[in-house]
């Protein structure tokens, strides 16, 4: 049983293969052979006669003579628009010289007639297909009601006789109205107006001065005395009006739709300016020296880090982190694991929660520690990963707290620049409204009818970008933010300011503002040259040290001459005394610093990822690194398209 269920799903499979890789393309070479079926209209005669003023209604008789090239063709469809006359009826269609049977199901020898859309649809079908060589007569006679406009001066016949929407080439056409004896003509047009007519009493005749190209098409135009007893269809008092604007207002009003479009641009994003200027704009700070060799207050690295770029991101978490390290809130451990002689080892690194009171942490510092160690001493940052995001919001908003506690700003920064972009928000969204509506009316308003909505448009997107630059210092948040950039500038160019020794010695210290300065490599670099003692908070894996030991891989501590390790750290090293001399000493020490660089870096770099990394179900899981670097033609009745197929 189990065998023959197999075969029948194997049976199955290969069944739908066939179908797609074997009748899909079989179909689609079948229909690309119709597509170069090709036929030419040796003659598109069109009648208008049979018309009744009074009753508004005539008679239309189109008259072809096709010659097939390349078919077969079995059918013919032609579709009229119905919205400028009232109705059509009398449907009859023939095919070399015998009327058709009507009936939607009757198959060959057959024509439908329907309504959709405001769109009367007839599809006739030959009485045999219409093979190459093949021509064929056809005949489709209708009767309009409605579609003669009645005006004091004149009533008029607007009537498209052949529509632009024909799929073949017309050699020869003709175009012939039959006026009765009590509507002679007054006024004959056409459009276009090259083709020639004659009159023949009250009929009219126009012959086509070439063949016709795809896209051309013709309306005749007859204006005759007017006949009071006719009632105006309904739809002319509308059109009358809309061929009225088109003439006479629509210019002036697209003028004036475009010209408002740009005065809203204009005024819109000087508004947005002035409003810059006014809530935006930092006060001026007094003058601060070019640098400052020192930090100018003790404020926290990730509180100086928001104040600078008015941003809390994980720059300033990271530096908040090394901060609390080397304030001895914790310690950092760097691990290698696995690998092969060597090789493809994987680093880790190690939190080691510190038995420090924390009377003298803020509000974001304690989120921080709590969010990394929950109660525990020690947590592989690998542990926060997809757990610790959850923290960062509240560390952020307490981070934007003190920005306001400190008195550098009057309000939050993030809350300036949602309030701000919420009503650019808002102005994009009415502009888009404004738009796409402008877009639905253009044909009927103006084509330029959506240059307002755009025009408020820029005015919201300028709202949008500038709601970020919104956030305005005080004017202590001003004079501090200028004193702790020219502190940045010392610590970026140290070297220039001839302080590297100086600075050293505070090399620790200034560690977490370099980081949140994205100058964490280079203060490393610039400070190894004559630094004395490695930092007591950062344990990098790395050989070497006297006698070849020191740092080794899955250990915290290593001995070393001249001091030892304090906290778990590298002490001061004597260069004047110990066995191991000098340039061990020094070489050891090299090694460590470089170790160091390489490994805090990396730390950042990874701590950052893992710690704003999400899982899948709670949201987009992204996760970041960071490191320090008249009247026109158209206007009569009738038209539409014809076809075969």
């Amino acid at each position: 049983m189990r065998r023959n269920s197999a075969r029948l799903v194997l049976f199955a499979v290969v069944a739908l293969a066939a179908f797609f890789f074997g009748v899909t393309p079989l179909a689609t070479a079948v229909e690309r052979a119709q597509d170069n079926r090709s036929l030419v209209w040796e003659h598109f005669d069109v009648t208008i006669d049979q018309i009744d003023t009074a009753a508004n209604r005539f008679r239309v008789t189109e008259s072809y003579l096709i010659r097939v090239d390349r078919g077969p063709f079995r059918f013919g469809t032609a579709e009229i628009p119905m919205d400028r006359l009232n109705n059509i009826d009398s449907v009859v269609v023939y095919e070399n010289g015998r009327a058709l049977r009507e009936g939607c199901f009757g198959g060959e020898g057959t024509y439908c007639v329907s309504t959709y859309n405001d769109t009367l649809s007839i599809q006739y079908n030959f009485n045999s297909p219409a093979n190459s060589g093949d021509t064929r007569e056809i005949a489709i006679v209708y009767s309009v009601t409605g579609a003669l406009r009645s005006y004091e001066d004149g009533d008029q016949l607007y009537w498209v006789a052949i529509p632009a929407d024909l799929p073949f080439p017309v050699l020869d056409a003709s175009v012939t109205v039959e006026m009765p004896a009590d509507a002679p003509p007054e006024i004959i047009g056409s459009y276009p107006e090259e083709w020639p007519y004659e009159v023949n009493g009250t009929t009219i005749t126009w012959d086509a001065p070439g063949p016709m190209r795809r896209g051309d098409w013709f309306e005749v135009r007859v204006q005759y005395p007017h006949v009071p007893a006719m009632d105006k269809p309904g739809w002319q008092t509308t059109f009358d009006l809309q061929r009225s604007y088109e003439e006479n207002w629509k210019p002036l009003v697209s003028v004036i739709l475009f010209a408002l479009g740009v005065l809203i641009a204009i005024v819109g994003v000087l508004f947005v300016y002035t409003r810059y200027t006014k809530h935006g704009r930092d006060p001026e700070a007094v003058v601060v020296p070019e640098y400052l060799s020192e930090p100018p207050s003790d404020e926290r690295p990730g509180v100086v880090g928001v104040l600078l770029d008015e941003r809390a991101d994980m720059k300033d978490i990271m530096g908040t982190l090394v901060d609390l390290a080397q304030r001895g809130y914790l310690t950092i451990e760097q691990t290698e694991s696995g690998g092969v002689f060597g090789m493809f080892q994987s680093t880790e690194f190690v939190f080691h929660r510190e038995d420090k009171p924390e009377d003298d942490l803020r509000p974001f510092e304690i989120t921080l520690l709590d969010g990394i160690f929950k109660r525990k001493k020690t947590v592989k940052l690998s542990d926060l990963r997809n757990k610790f995001y959850k923290q960062i919001p509240a560390i952020k908003e307490q981070l934007y707290r003190e920005q306001v506690t400190q008195g550098y700003f009057k309000r939050s920064p993030e809350t300036t620049r949602t309030t701000w972009l919420v009503g650019a928000i808002g102005l994009i969204v009415v502009a888009g409204m404004l738009f796409f509506a402008g877009i639905a009316v253009a044909e009927v308003v103006s084509p330029v009818a959506w240059m307002p909505g755009l025009g408020l448009g820029v005015t919201g997107l300028a709202l949008a970008i500038t709601s970020q630059a919104m956030p305005a210092k005080t004017e202590k948040g001003a004079q501090d933010a200028a004193k702790w950039r020219a502190f940045r500038r010392y610590l970026a160019n140290i070297e220039r300011y001839g302080g590297v020794e100086e600075a050293a010695k505070r090399f620790n210290e200034y560690m977490g503002y370099a980081v949140v300065f994205g100058l964490e490599r280079e203060w490393v670099n610039k400070c190894a040259p004559v630094l004395t003692s490695m930092p007591t908070w950062y344990f990098p894996t790395y050989l070497g040290g006297p006698w070849g030991r020191g740092y080794v891989p899955g250990r915290r501590y290593g001995p070393m001459m001249g001091g030892g390790f304090g906290n778990g750290g590298l002490g001061d090293v004597d260069f004047g005394s110990g066995p191991g001399g000098l340039n061990e000493m020094s070489r050891s020490l090299t090694a460590g610093l470089n170790a160091m660089s390489s490994g805090m870096t990396q730390m950042l770099n990874d701590a950052s990822r893992v710690m704003t990394s999400q899982p899948s179900s709670s949201g987009s899981g992204r996760s970041g690194g960071w490191s320090g670097g008249g009247f026109s033609g158209g206007g009569g009745s009738g038209g539409g398209s014809r076809g075969f197929g």
